[in-house]
C-alpha cells in the first residue's frame, strides 16, 4: 500500500512488516479492539476509518484519478485486484510454512499449492500486461492496480526470485512503476524489507 500512498498524499504511516509475524500478531490482536473489522491496514480520513487493503486502494485510486479511463477499465482493475487477493489466499499456507510460522512440508506445499496458484493467477497477469500495450495493466496507463501489483511482485521477488524468471514482464512492470517520478524521493529512502 505504501507505494500508492507515498506517491499521492501527505500522510503519517506506521509500517509493520507483514513477515514479522510476532509483531504483526501482537498489533492485529490489539486492532480487534480498536478497528472496524479488527484488521490492518487502516486508512483514517477526517476521523473516519477504512480497512481492507483493496477498499483503501480503490478509494485512493478514485480520489487521485487512478482507476482507469472508463467503467470497463475500472472493472478490469477490480477483477485483477480480486484475482491477486485470491492468489494470496491460495498461497497462505505456503507463506506461513516458508516463514516458519506453521509446520509443514515446504516441498509438498510448493508442488501442490504454490506452483498451481502461480500458473492460475500470475500467468494471466503477465498476459494482461502484454495485451494492454501501455506497459501498465490497462491501455490508458497507470492505475492503483499497478502500485498494488508492483508492491506484491517486489515482496515476492525478494523472497523467491525464481518465481519471476518465467514472468519478465511483471519484473519490468515493477521497475516501470518504481521509475514514476512521484515515487523517487520515497524509494530513495525506503528501508529494504521483505514486505
Amino acid at each position: 500500500m505504501s507505494l500508492l500512498i507515498k506517491s499521492v498524499i501527505r500522510h503519517t504511516s506506521t509500517h509493520i512488516p507483514s513477515f514479522d509475524y510476532q509483531k504483526w500478531h501482537f498489533v492485529t490482536s490489539i486492532s480487534v479492539l480498536v478497528t472496524p473489522w479488527g484488521e490492518l491496514p487502516i486508512l483514517k480520513v477526517d476521523e473516519k476509518e477504512l480497512t481492507q487493503s483493496s477498499a483503501i486502494y480503490h478509494y485512493l485510486g478514485k480520489q487521485f484519478g487512478l482507476i482507469g479511463k472508463d467503467d470497463w477499465e475500472e472493472a478490469l482493475v477490480l477483477s485483477m485486484i480480486q484475482a491477486q487477493k485470491d492468489f494470496s489466499t491460495k498461497c497462505h499456507e505456503f507463506f506461513a510454512v516458508t516463514a516458519g510460522q506453521k509446520p509443514g512440508d515446504k516441498t509438498a506445499i510448493i508442488e501442490q499449492q504454490f506452483k498451481p496458484a502461480v500458473d492460475k493467477y500470475i500467468t494471466p497477469m503477465e498476459r494482461q500486461l502484454k495485451e494492454s500495450g501501455s506497459g501498465f495493466f490497462v491501455a490508458s496507463g497507470v492505475t492503483y492496480l499497478d502500485f498494488f501489483v508492483a508492491e506484491y511482485v517486489d515482496t515476492l521477488n525478494a523472497m523467491f526470485p525464481q518465481i519471476f524468471q518465467r514472468f519478465p514482464l511483471l519484473l519490468e512492470h515493477t521497475k516501470r512503476v518504481h521509475a514514476l517520478p512521484q515515487l523517487q524521493a520515497y524509494l530513495a529512502k525506503r528501508p529494504k524489507t521483505a514486505a
